[in-house]
């Protein structure tokens, strides 16, 4: 009688952890349908968004794809995808959409920063126009580099390796805490000459890039070099360091030059309504 009872529960037992299995299973596959739906739903927001140089109002910025999507697990729920704006090939801003929980839906916000030295206005459609104040970088040689590569293959290489002689740093509570580097560019420059070659590589917390580094090669009195520029991605303060000096910092949130946010731009249920997206 006892190995019947023992069977039985055993039997029961089973069952729930299956059952318990399954609906994890199924929690993850909803979240990621979900989150494949938020994608949808960031991409059918740019066309509400049409920017221009403040010097080029006529021409705006060419649409982009997404470059990165990306989550924090350090802010739970926040996600996100991230674009990067071109004009004449050249990467000029860099923006992203992103949601977090608020109530019983999300909320939603986008933010944009400036990679060039002008403003960059933007009408925006169901919201109120709004500029880009510049310069949004500040390019400065980087030190003891080499001389930029004839091929583009090998020059992608030696961006990759400039790159790594950077690290970055956001502020917590306890002070300042290294973001990780992705190994690739989010978006790399095009162009036929050597000085329109550059790429963008970014520093994040998870995913979520916080810190933003341009190499580019740039046009100098003799020959072209790398120069480097950093841009904020965040509100928090950071810091941006070359062979362990610090080389760029950022602590004074009120300083909006080149950097745009806003928050409750929409509202959104836990599964976004993609049919209030703009064409």
């Amino acid at each position: 009688m006892r190995m019947i009872r023992a069977f039985v529960v055993l039997l029961f037992g089973g069952c729930c952890l299956t059952t318990s299995v399954g609906q994890a299973q199924e929690t993850q596959n909803l979240q990621g349908e979900i989150r494949d739906q938020w994608s949808d739903y960031y991409a059918a927001q740019l066309p509400r968004y049409k920017f221009a140089l403040a010097s080029s109002p006529a021409e705006p910025l060419d649409l982009p794809d997404a470059k990165l999507r990306w989550s924090n697990p350090l802010r739970p729920g926040t996600h996100g995808d991230l674009f990067v704006w071109t004009h004449n090939g050249r990467g000029v801003l860099v923006g992203s959409l992103f949601s977090y929980h608020s109530g019983d839906g999300r909320r939603v916000a986008h933010q944009f920063q400036s990679l060039t030295t002008e403003p960059i206005n933007c009408e925006y459609q169901g919201g109120s126009n709004f500029q880009i104040p510049g310069p949004g970088l500040k390019f400065q040689p980087i030190p003891d580099a080499p001389a930029p590569a004839d091929s583009s293959v090998y020059r992608l290489t030696q961006m990759r390796r400039l790159a790594r002689q950077f690290q970055a740093f956001c502020m917590d509570k306890s002070g300042f805490q290294p973001l990780r580097a992705l190994a690739q560019p989010i978006y790399r420059f095009t162009g036929s000459e050597i000085e329109d070659d550059g790429a963008i590589f970014a520093f994040v917390m998870g995913t979520d890039p916080e810190l933003l580094l341009v190499i580019s090669a740039l046009k100098t009195s003799t020959d072209p070099q790398w120069h480097y520029a950093a841009a904020r991605f965040a509100a928090d303060p950071l810091k941006l360091t070359h062979q362990n000096e610090t080389i760029w910092e950022f602590g004074d949130r009120s300083k909006q030059i080149g950097y745009v946010s806003q928050h409750g731009i929409d509202h959104q249920p836990i599964r976004p309504i993609l049919e209030k997206s703009a064409e």
